[in-house]
């Protein structure tokens, strides 16, 4: 493997590391500095700010690797048909989107959901299958 591809694969294992912590100081901040009665972060609490600085470094980070691979670096994989085992775990994750999505709507809106997402919704599930 060429300098290139060593850079490239430190930035990839860099941008990692950086979201498996960033997801630890979000679980931090929820032990630490949530106020259940505003359903929040407490007002004034100093690690919620960090982990949003620390989530837009990660974020810029992770964007910003599409920007230095140079073209023709990475080799494309050939594509393969979806097996059995991946449209399971795709209708599943589309599921499990969908009804954070669901609970999100009942809690904010007191209504539920409208017809019409949940048919999108039925109707994004299904691509996730087929």
């Amino acid at each position: 493997m060429n300098a290139q591809g060593h850079k490239i694969h430190i930035y990839c294992l860099s941008a990692a590391i950086l979201t498996v912590v960033a997801t630890a100081v979000r679980a931090l901040c929820f032990g630490r500095a949530f106020d259940a009665d505003i359903g929040y972060f407490a007002a004034g609490a100093a690690l919620p700010v960090l982990l949003r600085v620390f989530e837009a470094v990660t974020v810029a980070c992770f964007l910003s690797l599409f920007f230095f691979i140079p073209k023709g670096t990475l080799p494309l994989p050939k594509k393969q048909p979806l097996s059995l085992p991946r449209r399971v775990v795709s209708a599943l994750v589309a599921l499990l989107f969908g009804l954070n999505f669901v609970a999100f709507c009942r809690v904010n809106t007191g209504r539920g959901l409208p017809f019409i997402i949940f048919l999108l919704g039925i109707l994004t599930l299904l691509g996730a299958v087929a």
